[in-house]
């Protein structure tokens, strides 16, 4: 019997499996983005996603294990996507390119921040998944220690964007440019 995912050795199969439970996994990101980590179950998941009730239980026994490969997912994305933010910036000054970036995670990209910030809050009380959510902001400060003067202040800038990303998403209030300008300001030294 293959294991779960797997095909059937014929190599169509696996592709097949693959591509399946990345369907799952988009409509459970769909679900939290729309419905929050509360409204996440296998049934609504099916639905969204199109498939049979049983194609979801296949691919993730557990919630946990379908929320956890939501938040890798993420992970992967939201890194991958800051880090390119930072490497295809023309803008030399870092607290700019940061200001733009927090624009970004509170503007087109809110989807990605809301299910990322719900996920990686869902570690609160699912210690599987600490492991994925701490990758989170290891990957954003290995994305910004190239760009500012030391490590200190790569974590720092990390929590900030984090905190400010957050705190937008939660109040409802997009912070001005100048305000979070402002912010960067203060952690970078006069050189960045």
């Amino acid at each position: 019997m293959p294991a779960r995912g797997e095909g059937h050795g014929d190599g169509r199969g696996e592709g097949r499996g693959a591509r399946r439970r990345q369907e799952i996994v988009d409509a459970a990101t769909r679900v939290v983005a729309e419905r929050g980590i509360a409204g996440l179950t296998h049934r609504v998941v099916a639905e969204t996603a199109g498939v049979p009730l049983g194609s979801t239980t296949y691919y993730f026994a557990t919630l946990d294990d379908l929320i956890e490969a939501a938040l890798v997912r993420n992970v992967e994305e939201m890194s991958e996507r800051t880090r390119e933010f930072l490497e295809n910036a023309e803008d030399d000054d870092v607290a700019r390119v940061l200001t733009a970036l927090v624009a970004r995670w509170l503007g087109p990209d809110r989807e990605c921040s809301v299910v990322g910030y719900e996920l990686y809050l869902a570690a609160l009380h699912r210690p599987g998944l600490r492991a994925p959510a701490r990758r989170w902001t290891e990957d954003c400060v290995r994305s910004l220690q190239p760009h500012v003067p030391d490590l200190h202040t790569a974590r720092l800038l990390s929590h900030l964007v984090n905190s400010i990303v957050l705190d937008g998403l939660v109040t409802g209030v997009t912070p001005s440019d100048d305000e979070v300008l402002a912010h960067f300001r203060s952690v970078l030294p006069a050189s960045s």
